[in-house]
């Protein structure tokens, strides 16, 4: 069980409610830099190295990759049983959609936009 966090408009809102939705690790996963958590150090995306990457198609692939080996975890642990995600091109960079299948076969989805190029 987790302490939930409300996302309004892309921002994560701690609350002292509690859930079991994987939205929650799902937002940590995607938004926290790889290696910042000195709990774990291979806990969060690389997705903030999109910003020093050129606006190319190959930006696109690189955020599904760094997306999908985030929440890896997930699988891994069982709590989901597959992780997908894709990308739309929008000014400025791009939102990338990842949708988690959970073991109970639920469908979660998560949009974040992703700055390419800063």
């Amino acid at each position: 069980m987790d302490l939930k966090i409300n996302i309004e408009d892309g921002r994560g809102k701690l609350t002292l409610d509690t859930t079991n939705d994987l939205l929650n690790n799902i937002y940590m996963s995607l938004n926290m830099q790889k290696g910042s958590w000195w709990f774990n150090q291979d806990f969060g995306s690389r997705l903030d190295e999109l910003n020093r990457e050129k606006d190319v198609p190959s930006a696109a692939l690189k955020a599904v990759t760094y997306a999908k080996e985030a929440l890896q975890w997930l699988v891994e642990t069982k709590r989901a049983t597959a992780v997908d995600a894709a990308t739309s091109r929008v000014k400025g960079g791009l939102v990338l959609t990842v949708s988690i299948t959970t073991a109970s076969g639920e469908t979660v989805t998560f949009e974040k936009f992703v700055p390419v190029g800063v």
